[in-house]
């Protein structure tokens, strides 16, 4: 499997010039729409009132469109002439993937084997959307027929100091504001999707992701994590994605998983009848060791059952800020 991983990883070293030419061919397109967003952000400075939220509005489909030239690329980069590339260093494998540590054009990525088409589509998609995001992990290069390399994270998040998590947690929150700006629901936030690099967070693993217009009422997620609404088989908006960022907010700050569960045969019907115990009443009158209050109520109201009742993501970073 690291022969094949380190071919693939060759071949991409080894692309052609004209793959560069197809990239240099698009940049006039970038440079127009960065020209568009500026001069509309001028003109947003000395407006007021409706004109500015037009003039934002402008400003960030001008931005969507730098962002598409970027996607816009060949299926193949890399540099101009032939280097070898050092093998591959196998990472993790999981349900759906195998990721390696590898180099292209002497940049270290993580290489991502998939091994679901389905899952492949849904994460390459929701990723060239996201181009340039913060807080997500970046997509550079796509080979044929099933790798993606993406940024090199350092390691999944671990519980730290208040201060530490207080940070996660707004990085979360605005990470996943851009994803449902997008249109895009995660549907599997969870600590080990949310990777660390340096002192950044990196929302990470889109195989479950969804265009919100196009959510249908599958089960999928993370038990532990999910809203009441997944677990019911209930419409899915984005609000589910902040019930799990809650609930990884929750864990960030204590090491522990929030929900009381035994560990029966049906996980799902423990998931909800927990929820039904603890919220809403219970959960306010027992405020967890380790949480500080005004800590406790922004994590409650990520975790309102009703998805009407919920904060939004938006909201959301704001109170963590």
């Amino acid at each position: 499997t690291v022969a094949a991983a380190s071919a693939v990883t060759s071949s991409v070293a080894a692309a052609s010039g004209a793959a560069l030419a197809a990239m240099a061919a698009k940049a006039s397109c970038a440079v127009a729409a960065v020209g568009v967003a500026l001069g509309t952000l001028w003109r947003w400075s000395t407006s007021a009132g409706s004109e500015k939220e037009m003039a934002a509005l402008k400003i960030t489909r001008a931005v969507r469109r730098w962002s598409q030239s970027r996607n816009q690329r060949p299926v193949l980069l890399g540099t101009l002439s032939p280097q070898p590339a050092p093998e591959p260093v196998f990472l993790w494998r999981g349900a759906f993937a195998t990721v390696y540590r590898a180099s292209v054009a002497g940049e270290w990525l993580a290489m991502k084997v998939m091994h679901s088409a389905q899952q492949l589509v849904a994460e390459r998609k929701a990723l060239e959307a996201l181009t340039g995001y913060e807080f997500i992990v970046q997509l550079h290069h796509v080979f044929e027929p099933n790798v993606l390399y993406l940024e090199l994270c350092d390691e999944p998040l671990v519980p730290g100091d208040h201060q530490t998590a207080r940070q996660w947690a707004f990085q979360l929150c605005t990470g996943l504001t851009a994803i449902h700006w997008c249109g895009f629901i995660h549907r599997d936030i969870n600590p080990n999707n949310l990777m660390r690099r340096g002192h950044e967070l990196r929302i990470c693993d889109f195989g479950d992701s969804v265009l919100e217009d196009e959510a249908d009422t599958r089960v999928v997620g993370t038990v532990a994590y999910m809203s009441p609404e997944v677990l019911s088989g209930m419409p899915q908006s984005c609000a589910i994605d902040v019930w799990s960022a809650g609930m990884s907010i929750y864990f960030l700050f204590t090491g522990r998983i929030l929900l009381d569960m035994q560990d029966g045969r049906d996980r799902l019907a423990e998931a909800m009848f927990a929820i039904r115990s603890q919220f809403p009443e219970h959960a306010v009158a027992t405020m967890p060791e380790g949480v500080q209050g005004s800590d406790w109520q922004k994590i409650l109201r990520m975790l309102a059952v009703n998805p009407c009742d919920r904060i939004m993501a938006a909201d959301a970073s704001e109170e963590w800020e």
